[in-house]
């Protein structure tokens, strides 16, 4: 967050930029209630570096076998469905 938030208040001459995902564009947003930088006006994409594939994953007898019935049991269980990330 500290290097991001400096290259969102240096000057706009090309010397600096972040190579940022998720943490530093989504979640620092949501985390901080004052986060130090917006990014969505502070930033402006230049390239796609990478992209990140991801797996929802459950335990085998969790009884959802596709994302459709995944999420038809948390709108129907909501106090079961808690996301705990590893």
């Amino acid at each position: 967050m500290n290097g991001a938030n400096r290259v969102a208040k240096a000057a706009p001459d090309g010397y600096q930029f972040v190579l940022g995902g998720t943490g530093t564009f989504a979640a620092n947003q949501t985390l901080y209630k004052n986060p130090v930088y917006n990014a969505l006006t502070d930033f402006k994409p230049v390239a796609l570096i990478a992209e990140q594939p991801m797996a929802l994953i459950a335990r085998k007898d969790f009884p959802a076998g596709n994302l459709h019935e995944f999420i038809a049991y948390t709108k129907t269980y909501p106090a079961r469905s808690s996301c705990h990330p590893v």
